[in-house]
């Protein structure tokens, strides 16, 4: 009602009040489609929606502040999206495991299995690391 009456201000008090991940999340999506970015981004911090930053900071081209997210969220799909991230700006990366959660190697094999393309499997995202530059 309050999106529709244009009352976006109010809207965003009431997104704020409530504490609601789901709207949390609307609202960055809405807050990012009009390139608020900051403003999205702190949506997505309030929502615990690691994958959502992480992406952010990855299209910010802010790499260093998404490794610090996905080292300190041990959220695999976070991960793999960093890794590639990493791949397709052709940053940096050493022929070892992904490592986030402790070192913990079956990251990689749950984000594959979250993301459910088998040719994702073979991509040299699946095992490389930011250089030490990037984070």
């Amino acid at each position: 009602m309050l999106y529709e009456a244009q009352q976006l201000n109010e809207l965003a008090s009431y997104i704020n009040d409530m504490q609601d991940p789901e709207l949390l999340r609307w609202w960055g999506k809405y807050n990012e489609s009009l390139g608020h970015l900051d403003t999205a981004l702190q949506s997505y911090q309030q929502a615990n929606d690691t994958v959502a930053i992480v992406r952010l900071r990855c299209q910010q081209e802010d790499f260093v502040a998404a490794c610090e997210v996905v080292e300190q969220s041990d959220n695999a799909a976070a991960a793999f999206m960093l890794a590639r991230q990493l791949e397709a700006t052709e940053q940096v990366c050493t022929p070892s495991i992904l490592r986030v959660g402790g070192g913990r190697a079956v990251h990689n094999m749950n984000a594959m299995k979250e993301v459910r393309t088998s040719s994702l499997a073979s991509s040299p995202a699946a095992t490389c690391v930011p250089s030490p530059d990037c984070c």
